[in-house]
């Protein structure tokens, strides 16, 4: 894909999550109505199918335990309602946001993608799933 092209060239100032770019393909899933998506270093302890029952990019905030200020949204957890607009809108985006961050000395992946995608994310506290998320369902 030429979109991808930049981003595998040698010159990534971070190789480490350049290939995760391809999560974004994830949101192009069209034939599926809702996706949990779950990076594979996730574990799950408990029932997850209330996942299924979350709004369009409700997401993990990775670190806030850690850091009570953190809002910003972490690609590891996403509940994803796949449609072409948001797909083609983050495909419109990618060789901008990787072209800033490399400029900048700073990694790229999937998730900054993703979060200059959804630039509104961080306000929207529905959305909003903790690291630790555990269904009380269950």
């Amino acid at each position: 894909n030429n979109i991808y092209q930049n981003i595998f060239a040698a010159n990534n100032k971070n190789s480490n999550w350049r290939e995760t770019i391809f999560k974004i393909e994830v949101f192009n899933l069209i034939q599926f109505e809702k996706i949990v998506f779950l990076d594979a270093d996730m574990i799950v302890l408990n029932n997850i199918d209330i996942l299924f029952t979350k709004p369009h990019m409700s997401a993990v905030i990775a670190g806030k335990s850690l850091h009570k200020n953190w809002v910003s949204l972490n690609s590891g957890l996403m509940v994803i309602e796949p449609n072409s607009k948001d797909y083609r809108g983050m495909l419109d985006i990618v060789e901008n946001v990787y072209n800033f961050r490399n400029a900048n000395g700073l990694g790229f992946g999937d998730q900054d993608v993703i979060k200059a995608y959804y630039r509104n994310w961080t306000m929207l506290d529905y959305l909003h799933l903790d690291e630790t998320y555990v269904s009380v369902n269950a």
